[in-house]
């Protein structure tokens, strides 16, 4: 059996169309955006940047401004600054509807990575899951004031 004569034009269109596309590019583009009601929100507070320090890990879940509190984990894995590659899986405790937070020990100077997972089912019904990467920084003397630098050529003092 031949083939039709509208289904030959039509892919001597096509072949029109993608000579042109090659030869000119798309003339036109597309712009998609997405939205969600859903929100997760991570902080990291520090009582010190010295070694040896306690850094407090905080995420807060809502659906539309509502708090998340049914059927929702928020795992995190933290990477030790020494660059051995070692993750600690840390789960969050939930300490007010929709707000989670755990303690996180700093014994090694360094930059530690935090990544935070944040899944479960919204106010719908239908599942989630929300990311988020946050960095703890400590150092041998991290709240010492900055030294006082006195450039010579009396430029004077700075900081």
């Amino acid at each position: 059996m031949g083939t039709s004569s509208s289904s030959r034009i039509w892919r001597w269109r096509g072949f029109r169309f993608t000579a042109r596309v090659k030869a000119h590019g798309v003339r036109f583009t597309l712009t998609v955006q997405a939205r969600s009601r859903l929100r997760m929100d991570v902080s990291v507070t520090q009582s010190s940047r010295r070694a040896g320090s306690t850094a407090t890990l905080t995420a807060t879940l809502t659906d539309s401004g509502v708090p998340l509190v049914a059927s929702v984990k928020v795992p995190s894995a933290i990477t030790d600054p020494l660059g051995l590659g070692a993750v600690d899986m840390v789960d969050l405790v939930e300490h007010e509807p929709g707000v989670f937070a755990v303690d996180i020990p700093t014994a090694a100077g360094g930059v530690y990575r935090v990544l935070v997972r944040g899944s479960g089912m919204d106010l719908r019904g239908r599942s989630f899951t929300r990311e988020e990467l946050r960095t703890v920084a400590v150092w041998a003397r991290g709240d010492d004031p900055s030294p006082v630098i006195i450039e010579p050529g009396g430029g004077g003092a700075s900081t």
